[in-house]
């Protein structure tokens, strides 16, 4: 009973994240749809979700706090001129 649960939890999230890679990777315009590449890329993370995900997230959050930091690096340009 709990391997077939665990399974089961496992399989859905499956299907969640193959689902977002794919609307994510046909709204993406750079990237083609007939390279088998990109197909293996969102195949490998739908089924390594467990590793996908953290690190998608990882690299959002990355982003996020550069990003922040460039915008309070111009709102604030007495730091620039030490």
């Amino acid at each position: 009973m709990q391997v077939s649960l665990l399974l089961l939890i496992y399989f859905l999230n499956v299907l969640v994240v193959a689902s977002i890679l794919l609307w994510s990777f046909f709204a993406d315009r750079s990237t083609p749809k007939n390279h088998k590449l990109s197909w293996a890329v969102v195949v490998i993370a739908s089924v390594l979700w467990f590793i996908a995900v953290p690190l998608s997230i990882i690299e959002i959050l990355r982003k996020l706090l550069h990003h922040r930091s460039v915008l309070r690096d111009q709102n604030n340009p007495s730091k620039n001129w030490g």
